[in-house]
């Protein structure tokens, strides 16, 4: 008759008899990213008397960029687009937490020209539609977000514009605040936002308050070409936060020529866009590419029509969501500079990747929903 082993001889053969094929079966299952250990408990099994192995993991992608599909501006549409998209990036709750305040920036090129423009609609041509905002603003909410403010540095504009582009009614159902960041209001005056170590133009940047004191920020840019930048997408969406009456050169112009600067803008806006990507740290980016234009990035240019890809991009890394839209719209986020499409700029893409803001390698960058392939749309350049 066998004698019985006690647990302990039981523990030790099975961690010396069994240990290589319980490492091969983990191994098959590991996930891409690193296991947390789980917390230590009061009834914890003491450790073996066998060492156990160390497993390391492949490491997964730098960044994780969602890309969706909508052919329409229905919100309810969009809204369970954008939660599938969310969720396949592990959702937001680890950039929007209970209580948070958050602040959107949309884009609004022109608002100050063209507040009177139909056809087509500004916000089905050159600037973010109203429904992706109102759309993520439900989402935010059911994450926990207790106040919202939709911002844009509209400067100039007539206070219509928020209501002609539909952005008042669909802010009063959702609850958010509407924020003109071309004015210090709520406050008396502006505040100086440090960008950090390594600035390139300005080691702060003049801002309405409130951008300061939020908990979460997201950049819902427009997908388009850009004459001087080579597109818009989530970061060049930032020049739009900084008051025209600071950055402007003379009182009545309507763009921000001090940050474009003379003669500089091969190499200076490139900076001051990483800059204040920099003062103003992107927690999520959101591109509006469902209908929007090629050819640049303003109605008033010559050679500008509107397109409809049908595409959404949502990620926590704007600068690999940047690179994955380059991609969509047919053009290489590597590109050199002087080339399609940074024609007249270094490209800042790269310069963003050189100083550690990301990745815009296609083989570091994790792409759920759609493939690049379903969905790349030819956009025409900006000339």
């Amino acid at each position: 008759m066998a004698s019985k082993l006690s647990r302990r001889q039981f523990l030790k053969l099975a961690g010396t008899v069994g240990g290589a094929l319980l490492v091969s079966a983990c191994e098959r299952f590991l996930p891409t990213e690193a296991v947390q250990p789980l917390p230590p408990t009061a009834t914890a099994t003491p450790p073996l008397e066998t060492p156990t192995p160390t497993l390391s993991p492949t490491p997964g992608p730098k960044a994780v960029v969602a890309i969706g599909k909508a052919e329409q501006y229905d919100q309810a549409l969009i809204r369970s687009e954008l939660e599938r998209m969310l969720d396949s990036m592990g959702g937001i709750t680890d950039v929007v937490r209970p209580g948070a305040k958050v602040g959107i920036k949309v884009n609004m090129t022109g608002a100050y020209y063209q507040d009177g423009f139909v056809s087509p609609s500004p916000v089905e041509w050159y600037a973010t539609n109203p429904a992706v905002v109102g759309a993520l603003c439900e989402l935010l909410i059911d994450a926990g977000a207790s106040k919202i403010y939709v911002v844009e540095g509209l400067g100039t504009a007539k206070p219509s514009v928020w209501d002609l582009w539909g952005y008042k009614e669909m802010a009063d159902t959702v609850g958010a605040e509407l924020l003109d960041t071309s004015y210090p209001d709520p406050y008396d005056d502006f505040t100086d936002a440090p960008v950090g170590e390594g600035w390139f133009i300005h080691e702060t940047y003049k801002f309405n308050a409130v951008l300061t004191e939020l908990d979460t920020f997201v950049s819902i840019g427009k997908m388009k070409p850009h004459a001087f930048a080579g597109m818009t997408m989530s970061m060049k969406n930032l020049m739009g936060l900084t008051p025209l009456s600071v950055y402007r050169y003379l009182p009545g112009q309507t763009w921000r020529q001090s940050l474009h600067g003379d003669r500089q803008m091969d190499t200076r806006l490139p900076r001051v866009l990483l800059d204040l990507n920099r003062a103003r740290p992107i927690h999520l980016a959101l591109a509006d590419g469902i209908m929007t234009m090629e050819g640049g990035a303003d109605p008033w240019e010559d050679g500008v029509a509107q397109v409809k890809p049908g595409i959404l991009l949502a990620s926590k890394n704007p600068l690999a969501m940047d690179a994955t839209g380059a991609r969509l719209m047919g053009f290489d986020p590597a590109a050199a500079s002087g080339s399609v499409p940074f024609l007249h700029i270094e490209n800042y893409l790269a310069l963003a990747q050189e100083i550690g803001m990301g990745t815009i390698a296609r083989e570091e960058i994790g792409l759920t929903g759609y493939t690049i392939e379903e969905m790349a749309y030819q956009f025409k350049p900006a000339p």
